[in-house]
């Protein structure tokens, strides 16, 4: 009876160091390190006034990361972050943009054109708005972006490959798939 008396009062008193630890060790540098977009080397990329942020949905409901957009005056940059990282298999991160939503379906991905091998958490894509069909260099310019990518998740402490859409919109058709909206930012 004692020994467990002893146990039990180890316990609270554990519990009790442990709580007020993390109550004074819980400043803003802690916090930074708990955050994705702070440990990304490139994050001055996604922290930029003109950014945008979605879900990367895997296996149509599983939040495996995200998708940031932001532009400057020369590019359009998509940032893709994937928690538990990317599928090891080649271009697995594809990219369409455009400035109109002609998707009635969920699009073929591999006819995308910008495709790229990931063999980390992250990838930064860089498109000359040049490049990009109808753009017209207007404030306030819409854009659609379609992110297609073969990630790695955490299902019930199992790591498992699924298809992944990054966006805030889900896409029309029978087949399931998400897309943002953006707009240009003239704030850069």
């Amino acid at each position: 009876m004692l020994k467990f008396h002893i146990m039990k009062n180890f316990k609270i008193i554990a519990a009790a160091l442990l709580a007020s630890f993390a109550m004074f060790s819980c400043n803003e540098d802690n916090m930074l390190n708990q955050d994705p977009i702070a440990q990304d080397e490139n994050s001055h990329l996604l922290k930029n006034i003109c950014n945008q942020g979605c879900p990367l949905w895997a296996g149509q409901s599983i939040n495996a990361g995200g998708v940031w957009v932001s532009n400057d005056g020369t590019f359009l940059y998509v940032s893709a972050y994937s928690e538990n990282g990317f599928q090891p298999v080649k271009e697995n991160v594809k990219i369409w943009v455009g400035t109109s939503n002609k998707f009635t379906k969920r699009p073929s991905t591999g006819r995308f054109p910008y495709k790229y091998t990931v063999k980390d958490n992250w990838y930064h894509a860089y498109m000359p708005l040049a490049e990009i069909e109808g753009y017209n260099g207007t404030c306030g310019q819409k854009f659609y972006i379609i992110v297609h990518a073969d990630v790695l998740v955490n299902k019930k402490g199992r790591i498992t490959s699924e298809t992944a859409f990054g966006g805030c919109e889900p896409g029309l058709g029978s087949a399931w798939w998400y897309y943002m909206e953006y707009t240009f930012c003239c704030d850069y």
